[in-house]
């Protein structure tokens, strides 16, 4: 497992970055989308040559643990504004007083 930012450099231990893994892939790992082989490529094989893209977001701490924290492509379209739903989350537990949370979108009639 590789954590790297947007440039594809492996960012250290405890920094958040984007989850990739080594290829090949097990056997028993997903190998394409139903019907759309090209779009599989291009969603999980294009990013970095060599590895499989997760589409998710993470860590890994300073004893060796995967966490994973967000989707990177789980995004709130408000009035053109696309939003991080796994940053906004984040913000929120910032606060003292919330344990959990969860961001949902939902149509507006005014901004979509």
């Amino acid at each position: 497992m590789v954590v790297c930012d947007d440039e594809f450099n492996e960012v250290p231990r405890g920094k958040l970055g984007n989850l990739y893994a080594k290829l090949p892939l097990p056997p028993s790992a997903l190998l394409t989308l139903w019907d759309n082989d090209k779009g599989f490529v291009e969603k999980y094989l294009s990013d970095k040559p060599g590895y499989y893209s997760f589409g998710d977001e993470g860590l890994i701490d300073e004893r060796g643990y995967l966490h994973v924290m967000s989707r990177t492509d789980d995004v709130i379209n408000v009035a053109g504004h696309r939003l991080d739903t796994g940053r906004l989350e984040e913000s929120v537990n910032l606060h003292p007083e919330i344990v959990e949370n969860a961001v949902v979108g939902f149509n507006d009639y005014q901004k979509g």
